[in-house]
């Protein structure tokens, strides 16, 4: 719970992915269908703030990339996902089952503030058998591991969801650039489940499991920004599906069947609404260079 970035965006599903057994969280198949719960509605540049009465809306690729520029250079979108932290971190109940829970708030802002930030849903859920309960003991126990049996059939199972918003409450400039009230920082959707059962008997460094698992995130950030430059409306989506699967291997450095799809764009609107710049997410490679053009890093 201490480390907010862990529950964002690609970092979650890169830890997801690399699987290991006292951190995965997992579920039965038969909830499978729960990861796909995932509202998926973009939003449309009309929703998004209009330019500043005293901005001037952009009518060139050239001149939308020169405030992408100025907004990168800035960092105004680092400080407002700072805020987003504080807020969520200010807001979060302490939690005594760190693999159980299931906390919401909406509209909670800082004294003075930028943002508001909602959560409709944060939850976990975690139930294990045999061997798995042990390991779990001996792992907050701070045991060692090498003696513990599985046997045929023990299993751990795992889901969890987050679903988190926030906007600005009010526009924010920094280094001459101004993000406009209205703008959503961010909306992540995200859901994961797991199973894990064992179907070869042994001791910690012996057993073998089937594992499946499966994912996806949807992540949108919808900006109205005003700088030196000029003005424009930016929708960054970002989405991330995927399903592993593997029979009877062991859980550590054996070979699983991955497959996943990447997708989503980076837009940007200048005056009348026009599309500036159309830069398709298909893959990650892509998706980091959008996250260069538009953060700033890859």
């Amino acid at each position: 719970m201490k480390n907010f970035w862990k529950l964002f965006g690609i970092i979650v599903f890169i830890t997801v992915i690399g699987f290991t057994m006292t951190a995965c969280k997992e579920k039965d198949n038969d909830d499978d269908d729960d990861v796909d719960n995932i509202d998926d509605s973009v939003v449309t540049v009309s929703q998004l703030p209009d330019f500043p009465s005293d901005s001037n809306p952009v009518m060139t690729e050239e001149a939308a990339q020169a405030v992408l520029a100025e907004l990168k250079a800035s960092e105004i979108l680092f400080t407002l996902m700072g805020e987003v932290e504080e807020v969520f971190e200010a807001n979060m109940l302490e939690i005594d089952d760190e693999e159980n829970w299931n906390v919401s708030f909406s509209d909670k802002s800082l004294p003075e503030g930028f943002v508001r930030v909602s959560i409709p849903s944060f939850t976990a859920n975690t139930t294990r058998a045999g061997g798995f309960i042990t390991l779990d003991e001996f792992s907050k126990a701070g045991k060692a591991y090498d003696n513990i049996q599985f046997a045929v059939g023990d299993k751990e199972n795992s889901a969890w969801s987050l679903n988190i918003k926030g906007e600005l409450i009010k526009a924010k400039t920094e280094k001459g650039v101004t993000v406009a009230q209205g703008s959503t920082i961010t909306d992540e959707k995200t859901n994961s489940s797991s199973s894990v059962t064992v179907t070869t008997a042994g001791l910690y460094n012996e057993f073998k499991v089937n594992h499946i698992e499966s994912g996806k995130n949807q992540t949108i950030r919808a900006l109205t920004v005003a700088t030196s430059s000029g003005s424009v409306k930016i929708i960054f989506e970002f989405n991330h599906d995927y399903n592993l699967t593997a029979n009877n291997i062991k859980l550590w450095g054996e070979t699983t069947n991955l497959t996943e799809k990447v997708s989503g764009s980076l837009k940007v609107y200048g005056g009348n609404n026009t599309l500036l710049i159309d830069y398709p997410i298909t893959d990650w490679e892509s998706y980091g260079e959008a996250n260069h053009m538009f953060f700033g890093y890859n």
